[in-house]
């Protein structure tokens, strides 16, 4: 197992891979990239995060930062922060849908937006010209504890979503938020919005009560909790809240990648303009695009490449199709609580249910596997992968994307995982399961002819 080092940050097993030595080093080296200045830090619940934490700030201090704590904070929270404080950057100590024993560091420029590839190359390089002792002393510190910062981005988020969009609806709202990062900011938005909570793993207990992603296997609590509190609908995050899925009325989850599809449709019934995804996301957000007249533009995985290529069309809304919903009306980051609250809205304004609302949406079946594999090995792997569908509709923008008419493949390397990820969709579930497991079973044949 080695240390993941790519566009979503720095990730490893806690103690293993990422030891406190290589956080502060890493800090440090943040720290001179910003040129000192005030750092907004925060992280999700894991245990582990406290002494992350605690080398952060090892770190930054050695670099003569000063440092903003936001403590237990959801991710959008932080960023948005950063932009509040006027700050030189952020980081988010979080390994997000990682397993609890993984850890991470997701860094933030002055923007509120993560690193891009050349400026986290940049950062890579003054990480490794360091000298082996430069970080380890902590130096003067000066750290600012802001419990409560996630307040601004609630109160930022209320001020471009209209609360009053919700009067009169007095909806009873399901939320599970894996007890961590997003637990204290959506019943803050709730009370707000004058919407009775439902709450289910809500409390910050260093635990995960659950699967850490807010897939539908992983959320079938929540999904007892709406029917039997006869709430209107539930959502769930990820651990450090920058992806949400939503539970209709009847308990239904409607699936990670229907969180940006229903946010694209309510969007663009208010407003004309581009929309951008990634190229793992599902084909309904293009077509709900192209039934507004709207044009829709395809960006590689990372939510920095989306954030780029929505800066570039001047896209209205945007994201990634694992529940990350990009609103740059709120800013431009994965964010579920303004997702939640928006989605919200939508369903106010349209006046019927859930199950009513996601039923106008186009609907296919998405099934996602992950085969384990040396990243080392995973460019080679991929040219295979891509010279075994010669002749078919290929995109390589990030990975082996193939299009055909009603389906579409999708191998690609993790960037924050030891594996690959293989991504199948089509019209039917059955004919998405047949994909996947031919695909599967292919690039699992090239792995062991290659040995």
């Amino acid at each position: 197992m080695t240390l993941m080092i790519s566009v979503s940050g720095i990730r490893g097993i806690f103690g293993e891979t990422l030891t406190p030595e290589i956080v502060t080093k890493f800090s440090a080296a943040f720290g001179a990239y910003c040129e000192g200045g005030t750092i907004v830090i925060g992280r999700d619940a894991r245990k582990s995060g406290v002494v992350m934490r605690d080398s952060v700030v090892s770190g930054l201090s050695s670099a003569g930062c000063r440092i903003i704590d936001l403590g237990i904070a959801a991710t959008p929270s932080i960023q948005y922060c950063v932009g509040h404080y006027r700050a030189r950057g952020g980081i988010a100590i979080t390994a997000s849908h990682n397993p609890i024993q993984w850890n991470a560091m997701k860094f933030i420029d002055r923007t509120g937006v993560f690193l891009n590839g050349s400026q986290g190359e940049r950062l890579i390089g003054i990480y490794r010209n360091q000298g082996e002792n430069h970080a380890s002393n902590a130096g003067n510190l000066d750290v600012s504890r802001e419990p409560d910062g996630y307040r601004h981005h609630a109160d930022h988020i209320l001020g471009v979503i209209d609360p009053g969009s919700l009067a009169g609806r007095n909806l009873k709202v399901a939320i599970d938020c894996c007890d961590s990062a997003s637990s204290a900011i959506l019943k803050y938005l709730l009370e707000r919005l004058g919407c009775r909570a439902v709450p289910i793993h809500c409390n910050v207990t260093g635990q995960f009560p659950r699967g850490p992603e807010p897939t539908r296997e992983n959320i079938q609590k929540l999904s007892k909790k709406v029917v039997d509190s006869g709430a209107d609908l539930g959502f769930a995050t990820d651990p450090d809240g920058d992806r949400i899925s939503v539970v209709d009325e009847m308990g239904r989850p409607l699936g990670e990648e229907y969180s940006v599809t229903l946010a694209t449709d309510i969007v663009l019934r208010e407003r004309s303009g581009p929309v951008v995804t990634n190229v793992a996301t599902t084909r309904a957000v293009q077509d709900v695009a192209k039934k507004h007249c709207c044009p829709f533009e395809l960006s590689p995985v990372g939510e920095v490449n989306v954030v780029e290529k929505m800066k570039e069309v001047g896209a209205v809304i945007g994201g990634e199709g694992n529940g990350g919903v990009i609103n740059p009306a709120i800013q431009y980051a994965r964010d579920a609580p303004a997702a939640m609250t928006l989605i919200l809205q939508g369903l106010s304004r349209f006046g019927g249910t859930m199950s009513e609302f996601a039923g106008e949406l186009p609907r296919y079946f998405m099934v996602k596997r992950k085969i384990p594999c040396d990243p080392s090995r995973s460019e080679d792997l991929l040219r295979r992968v891509q010279d075994h569908f010669r002749g078919e509709r290929i995109n390589t923008m990030d990975g082996v994307r193939i299009d055909r008419d009603f389906s579409w493949i999708y191998v690609r390397k993790s960037g924050t995982e030891p594996i690959l990820r293989v991504i199948c969709e089509a019209g039917t579930r059955d004919e998405a399961l047949e994909l996947a497991d031919g695909t599967s079973e292919t690039v699992e044949n090239i792995l062991a002819r290659t040995g």
